[in-house]
């Protein structure tokens, strides 16, 4: 299902609800930890909760040296396209927290590679594809 960003509204979500939609939507499920002041920001459309970005202090030791906050997890509902979504979404967090900076762990093999970059964002670092091996039928997602 397609939306327009236009017709979403932006709010702050409670953990447990925020936990309840990764746990669900994401591919990867919840991160093994998340790192002090969490900030959930949840897009609705007509009240229901289409699309989440948590936000958390960095959790690794090089990453606390150079940036303070990092967004962990980027959710969306089954089968939903929203054009717009995460810049609205950052420009929410931004807005409510105003964090000296924040980054992000992109995949090289994500669907759309620009979506930061339309953020504002730019590459720091990129790293070779991640090799998938495969035996007996299964692969990484569904061994």
């Amino acid at each position: 299902m397609k939306i327009d960003v236009n017709y979403t509204t932006v709010h702050q979500v409670e953990e447990n609800q925020a936990n309840q939609f990764i746990y669900k939507y994401h591919l990867k499920s919840m991160p093994k930890k998340f790192g002090r002041n969490r900030y959930d920001f949840g897009l609705f459309y007509k009240g229901d909760l289409v699309c989440l970005a948590t936000f958390c202090n960095s959790r690794t030791p090089a990453k606390v040296k150079v940036y303070q906050q990092e967004l962990v997890r980027l959710t969306f509902k089954d089968d939903v396209i929203i054009k717009g979504s995460i810049k609205r979404l950052i420009d929410a967090y931004i807005l409510k927290t105003r964090p000296r900076n924040f980054f992000v762990y992109a995949s090289p093999e994500d669907d759309h590679p620009d979506v930061f970059k339309q953020c504002g964002m730019e590459p720091r670092r990129v790293g070779a594809k991640r090799r998938v091996i495969i035996k007996n039928g299964y692969d990484f997602m569904s061994a």
